[in-house]
């Protein structure tokens, strides 16, 4: 009988709440995307950090499987939330507006 691969734990195996872990990837795609970009920071402005995502750019980022265009995510930020000064800052920033 041939071997079954090991189970990598999730959050969920701790009884930490899964979307805890959609969050983190959410962050990391945000961050992957800024880094390839090679974005130069500080970022000052929704409108610039919007240019650096295409729009119609879909990331998910809630408990509820929708899917929304990443813009409408930045256009929740709040002026006082730039500028933006690392990849993970505006990871960080942008995901405060999921929903759990």
């Amino acid at each position: 009988m041939a071997e079954q691969p090991t189970k990598n734990p999730v959050f969920e195996d701790y009884g930490i709440d899964p979307a805890l872990s959609e969050i983190q990837n959410f962050k990391a795609e945000i961050v992957f995307e800024l880094k390839k970009a090679q974005v130069p920071f500080p970022i000052t402005s929704r409108e610039q950090l919007m240019s650096v995502f295409p729009k119609g750019r879909f990331m998910q980022c809630s408990m509820k499987g929708q899917k929304i265009d990443l813009h409408a995510y930045i256009s929740k930020m709040k002026a006082d939330e730039f500028p933006i000064t690392s990849a993970g800052d505006a990871a960080d920033k942008v995901a405060s507006s999921c929903t759990l």
